[in-house]
Parts: structure tokens; sequence; C-alpha cells
């Protein structure tokens, strides 16, 4: 899969964060498909809105970052963190002019009317965004999130089963939805938002919430005992919860789910020993080591055209109780070349060469030439809720605080390739990267990497010698998770060379002694000072 950039964000001469979404564009030529998306300078603090199609949604979730118009993948925003709410419905819908000043700065300009749901947690108030509550548990790519405002397209994608629980449910996908898309994670996503009573009607009422209001709502889902993982800030006792990055409590609408799609074919050739089942079609979808920039024009993107997947930080979707998923695969005879054998030739998909190709998002057009490009969010396993990482990311909020003049950026990512370091069991391992970037200092980047399987891993500093653009960062840290994976776990004695032009590594290797049972406030107020010592990091006197 390719990389993007957004076109439009190419204006501006520094990183971007996704500061706030400002609702739909109330044109009513483009009524639904249209949203308002509100960015800040990374290095201003200036404020900007963009008008861009809601298909976009999906990679819309507050603090991601852009730099030149490209999704930084592990630099965002906030700190991660855990908490229990229990009915995901209990919460209270509110006004983003309720949102307390302290905790999230609109730089002195209106709050607006965006809609925001509070959960009161022990003493603690937790503030989700609905346009966060919907990109999550409805959004997953970009052609869901054209449909929001029009729920009855939803049809179009699958042959209908009415809402409501089942023993056996069969999901029968239509063309209209590309079958490299369709994964049991999605299926599974797919059959709770138009299957299960709850997700068919959370879906439903975003259109007719959001229709024709400067905000967006929808009717939340009822969940049991649902633990949130999200990114956010927090002030006291305030929290904004930026991303959700995983959330359980939910449940599939059966005991055991199938899904189909037309191109979902194995050929069968017929011989006198029997019969041999040859591989399945998944499709023409291209394949392109292009950059794909994305841009948005009045008329849409090409009708009846493949779809680019381009790689964005997935999400994990875990539901209750352990579903068997299956995809079902139609057998179909092969047709015999000259009366004999089959011909083995199959008609490939095009592999495109390197440089910018030109893509869009939007309804299609029969008279736009802009091809399209779909967005893979949905991650199969359950690697946010994997909890070793967690101990070290409240330690860094405590850390946050601790701090002079430096900001601090968190995420979760996924260990590259598929050898077996990057397996866990039979999850994915997951690594907890975190970016400090001291006033006029040149930034600090912690990697701390699942030991799930007791690895004795320690943890990893990488010190960049001179001030440093976002982009470089993400290479290192890739170069660097890269050659973790190809030595099976084991950072060894010297760095790639070309991390080691422009930074060096220290091991830190007690970190992971932060992940043994629950630990009292005090002491990981020492261990974020020892860490922050170790990290040469400037502190608050006293």
């Amino acid at each position: 899969m390719a990389r993007f950039l957004i076109k439009d964000f190419r204006e501006k001469d520094e990183p971007l964060e996704i500061f706030w979404l400002t609702g739909l564009q109330p044109t009513p030529a483009e009524h639904g498909r249209v949203l308002r998306v509100v960015t800040k300078g990374m290095r201003s603090g200036e404020l900007a809105q963009w008008v861009l199609p809601i298909d976009m949604l999906p990679i819309m979730a507050l603090g991601r970052c852009f730099e030149n118009g490209r999704m930084l993948t592990k630099i965002s925003a906030g700190t991660l963190s855990s908490l229990q709410i229990g009915d995901l419905a209990s919460g209270t819908e509110l006004s983003s002019a309720e949102l307390p000043a302290a905790l999230y700065s609109f730089a002195g300009r209106k709050t607006g009317v965006q809609k925001l749901v509070r959960y009161d947690v022990g003493t603690h108030h937790i503030y989700i965004p609905t346009f966060e509550l919907i990109r999550y548990f409805l959004a997953h790519n970009r052609l869901l999130a054209g449909m929001l405002m029009f729920p009855e397209q939803l049809l179009l994608l699958y042959d209908f089963v009415a809402p409501g629980i089942h023993d056996h449910l069969l999901l029968k996908f239509t063309r209209m939805i590309r079958p490299r898309m369709l994964s049991p994670s999605f299926a599974a996503e797919f059959a709770w938002l138009a299957v299960h009573p709850e997700g068919r009607a959370s879906w439903d009422s975003v259109s007719s919430r959001s229709a024709g209001q400067p905000y967006m709502s929808m009717k939340l889902p009822h969940t049991t005992d649902c633990e949130l993982r999200y990114r956010g800030i927090q002030q006291g006792n305030d929290v904004l919860v930026l991303e959700i990055l995983g959330a359980t409590g939910r449940q599939l609408p059966c005991n055991e789910l199938f899904y189909s799609h037309p191109a979902f074919k194995q050929s069968v050739r017929h011989h006198k020993g029997g019969r041999d089942v040859q591989g399945g079609d998944a499709g023409d979808e291209p394949r392109t080591r292009d950059e794909l920039e994305i841009q948005r024009r009045a008329n849409g993107t090409r009708k009846n055209s493949a779809r680019h997947l381009v790689e964005v930080p997935p999400k994990s979707m875990p539901f209750g109780s352990s579903v068997p998923i299956k995809k079902l695969w139609r057998v179909v005879a092969s047709k015999p070349k000259d009366g004999s054998e089959p011909d083995p030739k199959r008609k490939k998909a095009g592999f495109h060469g390197h440089g910018m190709l030109p893509v869009g998002m939007g309804p299609e057009n029969m008279f736009s030439d802009l091809p399209p490009i779909e967005f893979q969010l949905l991650t199969p396993l359950d690697w946010v809720f994997a909890g070793e990482l967690m101990a070290l990311a409240e330690t860094i909020k405590v850390l946050q605080g601790m701090l002079v003049d430096t900001q601090v950026f968190m995420s979760l990512c996924q260990l590259p390739g598929n050898r077996a370091f990057v397996w866990a069991g039979v999850r994915m391992r997951g690594c907890l990267v975190v970016y400090f970037e001291p006033k006029g200092r040149p930034p600090v980047v912690l990697l701390d990497v699942d030991r799930n399987g007791a690895h004795a891993l320690a943890s990893m500093a990488v010190h960049f010698k001179v001030v440093t653009d976002f982009a470089e960062v993400e290479e290192v840290v890739d170069e660097l998770l890269s050659q973790l994976v190809g030595r099976l776990g084991r950072w060894g004695q010297a760095a790639p060379e070309g991390v080691t032009r422009c930074c060096y590594c220290v091991p830190i290797p007690k970190v992971q002694s932060l992940r043994r049972g629950v630990v009292s406030e005090g002491y990981q107020y020492k261990r974020a000072l020892a860490l922050a010592k170790k990290l040469g990091l400037p502190l608050m006197s006293g």
C-alpha cells in the first residue's frame, strides 16, 4: 500500500495538527458531503479552517499531525491512557461551549456548537467529541464515511439482512465494495453497524440528528463494561479524548459470521486423479509505489475505477465474545485452453512506478478523471489492549507535568514486517513511541516495545544531534524498528548507518520494571523523575 498526502495541507510551510472539526458544510449542493476541519500550526499556533470531503473523516482524529501534507504515523498530540466507562449510552451530550477553557484553548475564538459526550468516572470528567465517536464506531473507510448522511445507501453494499440477533449470519457483499477492503475485522464491524440493533440505530441516527444542523450527533450504543483506550489531554480532573484507540463492551449480532463477495472465487481443474483447487481471485486493485496526493475537486472521483489502498494508523475493534468469522469462496470450474489445460496466465493488476499520483475523494462521477483511494484502518488483533505498554504511558503523563517548555507527543504503532518477533503469541506486538521536544533543543524519542513472551528487551532512547523535522524522526524510528525485527528482538551493538549520522541511541533497561503490578502515585513520580534524568529533559525547579 502507498503513502499519501493532502494537497491542501501543503499550502502551509509548517507542520499541522488536526485541532477541531466544526461540522458539515451547510452548502445545500454538497450538504452531508463536505467536512470543515480546523488545523493548528505546530510552530506558530495559528488556526486555519479547511473544507474537505466527509470521506476524509476516518483519518481526521484530533491531534493527528501532518508535515508537507503527509500524515505522520508515529507523532500525535496527547498521551495514552485508559478508563472504564461501563455503558457508552450513559453519557450526557453537551455543547462544545461547555468544554472547560483550561482543558482545551481555542485561542480566544468561539468554541462553536459541536456536540461532546461527558462521562463522570469517579472524580474525573471525561469529554469525548461526538464526531470522534462517529469516526471510531462507524466511519471505517471512505465509502462508509460518505454514506453517513445517506444511511439508506448502506443497502447498496450487501444483500439485506433484517436487523436482529442471529444464530448464523451471512453477509453477501456486492460489487459496490472492493474485495480487498474486506477482512474478518471489517466483516465484524459491518455486521454490528448494519445488523445489530444497537449498531444499526447508531448508524441511522447520524443523518436524522445531524441533517440541517451545524454539528454532528448520533445515538450512543448501549455497551457492557466498556473499557476505553485513548489518546487525550488532561487538566486537573478534566480529560478530553482526542482519539479513541480501542473500546470493548459490544457484542456481534450472531454466534457465527460468514461473509462472501462475487470476486471470492476458487477455480477447480478436473483430471483423472480427482481435482485441484487453484488460488482465489481477490479482485483487480492496483498496486503502486507512487505517493498519492489527495486532491479535492467538485466533480468527485472517477466512476468504476479501482481504488488505491493507503496506509493509515489502524484502530482496534474488539468485541465482547469470540465469534467464528469465515470467508466463503465460490468454487468455479476453470476453462480449459485448447481443450486440454487451463490457461495459467491470469490478468494481474498493474504495478505503477514511482512518482506523485493525483487521487481524489468524494462521490464517484462519470465526468471525473481522478481515481479514488480507500483507507484501511481496522487491525485484526487487539494489540491496543495488550496492557503491557500502558504502565509506561501512565508514567509519561506524570512526567509531562514535571517538564518545562517541552512538547510531548505519543502514539502506538505495530512493528513492521511479518517475522517471528512481530508476533507476541496470537497477536501482533506493539511499540510505544514518545516524542519529546524541549524548546530550542534537539528532540528525544523513547521507543518501548511490548515484551510479551519474556523478552529481556531494553527501551531505547534516541537523541537527535540537531533540531530536525518530523518526517526525518519517523524515518529514523522506522529504520530502528525494522532492524529490531530483523534481529529477532535485539537492538544490536550498532544502529543503522543512516541513524548514526543524525542521532545516537542509548538503551534504558530498567523502564520494564514499570510493568510489575499496580504502582502508587509516589512510586510513579519517582520513576518519572528518574526517566526524565536519563533522557536529559528539562525539569521544573523545586
